[in-house]
């Protein structure tokens, strides 16, 4: 890919190209598609130029466990925009920054599930859950955010063995008694 160095460069080369591709008229609707590409272009080589020779290397950084925000929520049962608003007042805290590699880990997911759990049981704002929060020991934090755990996928990620939902015990039939007598298709079957 070629890239041009001014915006009047980039603007006449992509006229003509359409131009010559098109033979059309110099003013096509789709030019300033191209010139706006272009131009996109210019200043991402610019901003990486400036970078290098600052001596910043480029992000090579790889994501090796945890979660990224919107998995995080999608975990949570959340937005993503909530976990946006959490980590802009301060209730979870900011992971180490890693461009597109920065992961949220278990602690980031014990958080939002007790910043919930506040929520939906003292119906208490996030100005009262942060210090809470904050205050709590990681036990006593990993026993809020999972005191009504059901397993499911968090429990997986979280890493907790629980034991399967029990089913409702079956209601009795009187026809079930022993000594009775039920007719089925065709055959009797005594019980008891």
């Amino acid at each position: 890919m070629t890239v041009y160095r001014e915006e009047s460069v980039c603007r006449t080369v992509a006229a003509s190209r359409y131009r010559m591709d098109l033979g059309g008229p110099a003013r096509l609707p789709w030019a300033g598609m191209a010139i706006s590409n272009a131009l996109e272009n210019l200043k991402r080589h610019q901003r990486r130029k400036r970078a290098k020779a600052r001596g910043i290397p480029r992000s090579r950084a790889t994501p090796t466990e945890g979660w990224t925000l919107v998995a995080l929520a999608r975990l949570a049962g959340v937005e993503p925009r909530t976990l946006r608003h959490y980590l802009e007042v301060g209730v979870l805290p900011r992971p180490p920054f890693r461009s597109t590699a920065t992961r949220y880990g278990r602690h980031h997911l014990l958080v939002v599930l007790a910043v919930r759990r506040l929520q939906s049981t003292e119906n208490l704002r996030l100005d009262a859950i942060r210090p809470r929060v904050a205050a709590l020991q990681p036990a006593e934090l990993e026993a809020l955010a999972t005191e009504h755990l059901s397993p499911g996928p968090v429990s997986a990620a979280l890493g907790i063995q629980l034991p399967p939902p029990s089913a409702p015990p079956e209601a009795k039939s009187p026809l079930d008694a022993p000594g009775t007598v039920r007719w089925t298709t065709g055959t009797n079957v005594r019980t008891g």
